[in-house]
C-alpha cells in the first residue's frame, strides 16, 4: 500500500511539474496553445498514469508471470484511452491547432518514459 501512495503522490508531483514546464516553455516560446485544453490533456495524463500503475502493480501482487501481462494490458489502456481523448478532441474543436497536437504528443512520451522508468525502479520484484 506504502508503494501505491508513494507512486500516486510522484505522479501527480510529475504531473505538476510536466505542467508548469511546459507552460512556461509556452508562454517563453509565444506559442499559441488554449489554456484550459491544456489542463484537460494533462489531467487526463495524470490519471490515466496513475490508473495503469495500479493495473501493473495488481499483476505484481498476482506473481511475474502476471506481471509481463498486466503491464501490456496498462500499456493498452494508456493508448486506447489516448485514442479515445484524441477522439473527443477532434469531435468537440472545429479547428485543430497543431500546438495542440505538438502538446499532446510531448506529454504522451514523457508520460510513457515516467512511467517506464517508475514500473522498472518501483515494482521490482525482490
Amino acid at each position: 500500500m506504502k508503494t501505491i501512495i508513494q507512486f500516486f503522490l510522484l505522479s501527480i508531483g510529475l504531473g505538476i511539474f510536466i505542467g508548469l514546464a511546459t507552460f512556461w516553455s509556452i508562454n517563453s516560446l509565444k506559442i499559441n496553445l488554449n489554456f484550459n485544453d491544456a489542463m484537460i490533456c494533462l489531467t487526463f495524463y495524470c490519471i490515466v498514469t496513475c490508473l495503469v500503475f495500479y493495473i501493473s502493480y495488481l499483476g505484481l501482487k498476482k506473481g511475474p508471470q502476471n506481471f509481463v501481462m498486466h503491464s501490456y494490458a496498462a500499456l493498452a489502456v494508456r493508448f486506447i484511452s489516448s485514442l479515445f481523448y484524441v477522439l473527443y478532441y477532434a469531435q468537440t474543436h472545429k479547428t485543430y491547432q497543431l500546438s495542440f497536437i505538438f502538446y499532446f504528443m510531448l506529454l504522451f512520451i514523457l508520460f510513457i518514459v515516467f512511467e517506464i522508468y517508475i514500473l522498472t525502479t518501483k515494482l521490482r520484484h525482490h
